[in-house]
């Protein structure tokens, strides 16, 4: 009764609450998603903090209707419906920065009525074309309704062709995007027009992430998009990462990135890569924009990982993502060599749905420059720092303020909270079955055969865990022989 002093002489029936008692089993974790972009001036928030996103609406108005941060959230919540809150970091444009841009050019005119099918950065933006219209008036068409699209994070100019598309916020985020026509087959120009367009182009600069680092604190956030890839700004992101996943900070995070380049190109990217807190997908071929892609699959992440940490991603759709057409798609031995290099594709499904492939980290060898799997998927990342999270969680709270004896101790009720090697061995079993239950882990009996607890020969104030837990993995690869007869 160690609330209640032995020395009270005052009469009364003085009753305490213990409530160690009711930590039983696994819990809930938290988990915060971390949109990384830029803001317009235009936007009601401030650059340079942490604030909390509710919808894209919010973002619009937060970092300015167009902005990259409302085009990432725009792709992030169609995924994340609400199961996981959004946090949100804005940079501001830096005056050295350029924005990308595209020309598009039109000539020729119009000998029949119809449609200019455009997407811009995989939005979709019809333009009505009268039959007679001439180029000029063609392409101010085209102008005025891309300047119609609300939300689009570029701009048109031009009273005549070519017309010039540029974005909304300077810096490299927008490259690789594409400009395109007729994206389904059934799609066409109208007769007697030309139209062309392409990649966006021409854009420069990017910020360094240190402003982000202190801002984040040592707050836990779990699924971190960004719309950069340069080798500086992933060196830096990749050991704060490490920095925090480490055991004296504990603030796991998994930064989701992507890039729209070519098959070599990215293969090569991935190789020079060697992370388990980095999953790198390939938007190859696709109109929408890197940035929207890892918004999209940091989204899918932060839907289903806190429903089942080990349940693979493989087969979801990435919704309102735009795969690449036709033939423009990665075979079954490029997809495997992309996975080998941690790089993540997609696939085109019968319908024209892109489906995630498989989600894998970058991470390749361990420190000696070895193979290594244990943290090739992005799913066991996910469930270790359940794992850890779950641990540290209950024996806080199980034996907060408790004193540490030896498994030979003659300890009486009245001592007080106490606890023992033993006793702390017990519970580590009660809590791994705990995760068993959830099908985390598996293997109840060879747990407990590797699992020591000792109080440390040089401390006896610590109290030493090993725990050798065995992960449920994930059913990737199934493989059959059909050994048939003829009769």
């Amino acid at each position: 009764m160690i609330e209640v002093p032995a020395n009270i002489l005052v009469p009364f029936t003085y009753v305490a609450f213990d409530g160690s008692g009711a930590i039983q089993g696994a819990a809930a974790k938290p988990y915060k998603a971390l949109l990384v972009g830029q803001k317009l001036s235009s936007g009601t928030a401030p650059a340079g903090q942490v604030l909390q996103v509710v919808s894209p609406t919010q973002a619009a108005s937060m970092f300015g209707a167009g902005s990259l941060l409302h085009s990432q959230a725009v792709a992030h919540f169609r995924h994340n419906t609400g199961t996981t809150p959004v946090y949100a970091y804005a940079f501001a444009d830096d005056g050295a920065w350029t924005a990308g841009g595209r020309q598009i050019t039109v000539t020729g005119t119009a000998t029949a009525a119809g449609t200019i099918h455009l997407y811009v950065a995989g939005d979709y933006i019809p333009v009505t074309v009268a039959s007679g219209a001439t180029a000029t008036t063609v392409a101010v068409a085209i102008r005025e309704a891309i300047n119609a699209k609300v939300g689009l994070p570029f701009t048109a100019a031009g009273s005549a062709s070519p017309i010039t598309v540029t974005a909304r916020n300077a810096g490299v985020w927008s490259l690789g995007a594409k400009i395109v026509l007729n994206y389904n087959p059934d799609q066409q120009t109208p007769a007697g027009l030309t139209i062309g367009a392409g990649d966006i182009t021409g854009a420069a600069g990017f910020p360094t992430l240190d402003p982000l680092f202190a801002a984040m604190g040592e707050i836990q956030y779990d699924m971190i998009a960004l719309p950069w890839r340069e080798s500086g700004l992933l060196t830096a992101l990749r050991l704060e990462l490490e920095s925090r996943w480490g055991p004296l900070r504990q603030n796991d995070g998994m930064a989701f990135l992507a890039s729209p380049s070519a098959y070599a190109t990215v293969l090569t990217e991935g190789q020079s890569l060697n992370s388990g807190h980095f999953n790198y997908f390939s938007s190859l071929g696709s109109p929408h924009g890197a940035w929207q892609w890892s918004a999209a699959v940091a989204g899918v992440a932060a839907q289903y990982t806190p429903i089942d940490q080990a349940r693979p991603h493989q087969g979801l759709e990435l919704i309102g993502l735009l795969p690449a057409q036709g033939g423009s798609q990665y075979d079954l031995f490029e997809q495997n060599a992309l996975l080998g290099a941690g790089v993540s594709p997609y696939r085109r499904d019968a319908n024209g749905a892109a489906r995630i492939t498989r989600l894998v980290t970058t991470y390749k060898t361990n420190a000696a420059g070895d193979a290594d799997i244990a943290y090739r998927d992005v799913t066991s990342v996910f469930t270790l720092s359940y794992l850890r999270w779950d641990f540290k969680r209950h024996m806080e709270a199980k034996f907060a303020r408790s004193k540490l004896a030896g498994d030979n101790a003659n300890i009486g009720p009245a001592s007080g909270a106490i606890v023992t090697p033993k006793i702390a061995k017990a519970e580590a079993v009660a809590l791994f079955q705990a995760w068993e239950r959830l099908g985390l882990v598996q293997d109840v009996e060879a747990f407990k055969a590797g699992l020591t607890v000792q109080i440390d020969p040089q401390e006896p104030t610590r109290l030493n865990f090993l725990m050798t837990p065995m992960l449920v993995n994930s059913l990737v690869v199934k493989a059959a022989t059909i050994q048939f007869s003829l009769n």
